[in-house]
Parts: C-alpha cells; sequence; structure tokens
C-alpha cells in the first residue's frame, strides 16, 4: 500500500475499482474484491490532494499540491496530459460532463479555473487545450459540485 497518509479516494460507479492518492505522491489502484493493488500511477511530485474516475472506469483524474491537473489513461497506465492553471496547491477537481471535455479547478489560492482539454496528438501535444479564471474566492476553495448533466 501506500507509505504515507492516504487524502483522496474514488470510485467507479459499480465500485469494481478504487483509486487512491497519498502525500507519498503515488496513486493506486486496487480491485476490492482482493487484498492486493492493481498498479501504482507516479507522476506527482507532491501530495495528491483529489481524484475522480469516468463512469466507465478508464480515465482517472487526479490533482495535487504540486500545482498540477492529469489526466490518466488506466488502460495504458499512464498519464495522458498534464495541467498547471493554479499558482498553488490544487485541493479539488471535477469534469463539467460526461466526455471529459472541460474540468473545473479550485485551489488554496482561491481560484477555481476551468480548462478545456482535448485529446493529446501523436506527439502529446495539445493545441486546443486552453484554461481561463472562473472565479476568485476570498480563501482556498477546497470541494466543487457539479450537479449531474443531462448528457448521461
Amino acid at each position: 500500500g501506500h507509505s504515507d497518509s492516504i487524502y483522496a479516494l474514488a470510485t467507479n460507479p459499480t465500485a469494481s475499482l478504487i483509486a487512491s492518492g497519498s502525500v507519498d505522491t503515488d496513486v493506486r489502484l486496487w480491485d476490492p474484491r482482493t487484498p492486493s493493488m492493481n498498479f501504482k500511477l507516479r507522476g506527482h511530485s507532491d501530495v495528491v490532494r483529489r481524484l475522480q474516475l469516468s463512469d466507465d472506469g478508464r480515465r482517472l483524474l487526479s490533482c495535487s499540491s504540486d500545482r498540477t491537473l492529469r489526466v490518466w489513461n488506466l488502460g495504458q497506465r499512464r498519464c495522458e496530459q498534464v495541467f498547471s492553471p493554479h499558482v498553488d496547491s490544487i485541493y479539488c477537481v471535477a469534469p463539467t460532463d460526461s466526455s471529459w471535455s472541460r474540468l473545473l479547478s479550485g485551489s488554496r489560492d482561491g481560484t477555481i479555473f476551468e480548462t478545456s482539454i482535448s485529446p493529446s496528438d501523436k506527439d502529446g501535444n495539445n493545441p486546443a487545450c486552453a484554461s481561463w479564471l472562473l472565479f476568485r474566492a476570498g480563501a482556498m476553495v477546497q470541494r466543487l459540485h457539479i450537479p449531474p448533466s443531462a448528457d448521461k
């Protein structure tokens, strides 16, 4: 398991997959029917603060105190995209729709950003990706709630 405290947990709707994020900077994936870990994802350089699994269990969002958002492809067990819209620790991240074309993120710096994402080209470039400031709060943003959309 993790070598330090767990700060983030996520599961898919059928609870067939659990993701955990920790102070040890790793994201680990688990099958709750077995006592062992499936695999580990490495890429963050500071505490993993929040995780979000896609409904189909194929993708994972993570955010960290290293000021990055990461989109992971779980089938390939690799990070597909990295975004750094904030100037301080990112405490929460959530997709705005089931296609994950846009993400909202909240930070210790009190900002909420929206990030538009697109699939990477063969060289890993993301020409259509952009982030913009939506809101500046008077305090850190630790949680976002996005109501279920009609696109599901």
